[in-house]
């Protein structure tokens, strides 16, 4: 009788230790859990993205990502390569950068016109130093449908209204520590 009672207690001390690992953040106010996380084959470092609770990686409306570049020193640098990687695009985008604190933003609004409705997205990046290596960064997304132009546009408006927010919200936010695992290796009972 005693070695089943030790049994049970090992065996809820081993699940409560895997359960208390939240892989879960807030973000102005809102909770978002972590529903997919890879290594990055091109840097070698990994992509965190949270959702919420009720969305997926598949259908989500706002999304929080931690994104890691080892091998990149400057988060400045880092902010205008990816200006003139959305030039490319011909994107338009806003840059903000502080050298003495050592970071940058950059927000964008990017449309996909490829089927109706249009998939529209506001972004907004923080990169700066990572504390293990290189850089990392925090991006907010809000995703949106759009019908037709006239939506398109209307959305442009509210991207313009929240840009001031968004630039501020991903000021302030502390990023976490980046989940070096990929989404297979997290139980599915640890991302609710």
């Amino acid at each position: 009788m005693k070695k089943i009672f030790i049994s049970i207690l090992l065996l809820f001390c081993v699940g409560f230790a895997f359960a208390a690992e939240d892989y879960s953040l807030k973000y102005n106010g809102t909770k978002y859990v972590l529903k997919y996380s890879v290594k990055n084959k091109e840097n070698n470092g990994f992509i965190n993205e949270y959702f919420k609770p009720e969305e997926n990686y598949n259908k989500w409306s706002e999304m929080v990502a931690i994104h890691h570049f080892p091998n990149v020193y400057s988060p400045i640098d880092q902010t205008e390569l990816f200006r003139e990687f959305l030039s490319t695009l011909n994107c338009q985008s806003t840059v903000i950068t502080d050298e003495k604190k050592g970071f940058g933003i950059i927000d964008f609004m990017i449309v996909d016109r490829t089927h109706t409705p249009f998939v529209v997205e506001l972004n907004t990046f923080k990169f700066e130093k990572s504390p293990d290596s290189g850089t990392i960064a925090v991006q907010y997304a809000k995703r949106y449908r759009a019908s037709n132009n006239l939506q398109v546009e209307e959305i442009r408006k509210d991207f313009d209204k929240s840009h001031n927010k968004n630039v501020n919200s991903v000021k302030k936010f502390k990023i976490p520590d980046i989940v070096n695992k990929k989404i297979g290796e997290i139980k599915l009972n640890d991302l609710q």
